[in-house]
């Protein structure tokens, strides 16, 4: 581009297969092939447009070109509060979770009972100082060990096959029915407790919340020789 107007070119190489003549009759007029490289014999096609052009297409464009930049602009803007505002929705969704998350522990670790969480393999997950207080385990002691720990046996070594099959069949005498059974403390003592257990489905997962508390015949059950029942069968 010059004061002159707008010069443009294009590169031929009228010998190589593909290139011809328009009317085919005139010969190209060149040294002997014996004399040089057809793939280096080119021509240049070269085409001018005067300033005065130029500047009328590029005074027909603006108009167009300023609506179109607007345009974009516009959308980008769109683009930018929308994405802004889903980020601020998200972090005070994120916030009132984490909110309610806190509130829930707090309500779980101040209750009387002990509430004990578990998966569909039986690990636990949560323990709360009610559940600490009755089998005498710290939560980093006994949280991410199996929940058969704190059943006697032969219920102990049963216990997953129960869960397996109330996942597998729904049926289970336990779930959602408060009931005495045996468990078994850190000391190894053996003590009545009454129990009630919740189950859910996640859709990809498992979750079972048991409700425990030291039975209030666990006197008279010290001198008696009742056999109790495992909490899942």
């Amino acid at each position: 581009l010059t004061e002159h107007g707008l010069f443009t070119y294009a590169t031929v190489n009228p010998l190589l297969n593909g290139w011809k003549s328009t009317s085919g009759k005139y010969r190209i007029k060149m040294p002997k092939a014996s004399n040089m490289n057809i793939s280096n014999y080119s021509w240049k096609i070269v085409s001018f447009v005067p300033a005065e052009s130029v500047l009328a297409d590029s005074e027909r464009l603006r108009t167009p070109m300023l609506i179109l930049g607007v345009i974009l602009m516009m959308i980008w803007g769109m683009y930018a509060l929308i994405s802004s505002s889903a980020k601020v929705q998200k972090k005070s969704a994120r916030k009132i979770l984490k909110e309610k998350d806190q509130r829930i522990h707090e309500i779980v670790d101040s209750a009387f009972d002990g509430i004990i969480t578990i998966d569909e393999k039986g690990i636990i997950s949560s323990f709360n100082p009610a559940a600490s207080a009755i089998f005498g385990y710290a939560p980093k002691e006994i949280i991410g060990k199996n929940i058969s720990i704190l059943t006697p046996s032969p219920h102990r070594e049963m216990h997953d096959d129960y869960l397996t099959h109330y996942i597998q069949t729904g049926e289970a005498h336990i779930i959602d029915q408060p009931r005495e059974v045996e468990a078994v403390r850190k000391d190894g003592s053996l003590f009545p407790m009454s129990l009630c257990v919740g189950a859910r489905d996640y859709g990809d997962r498992w979750m079972f919340t048991g409700i425990v508390r030291e039975s209030p015949n666990a006197s008279r059950w010290k001198k008696s020789s009742k056999r109790w029942l495992s909490p899942m069968r």
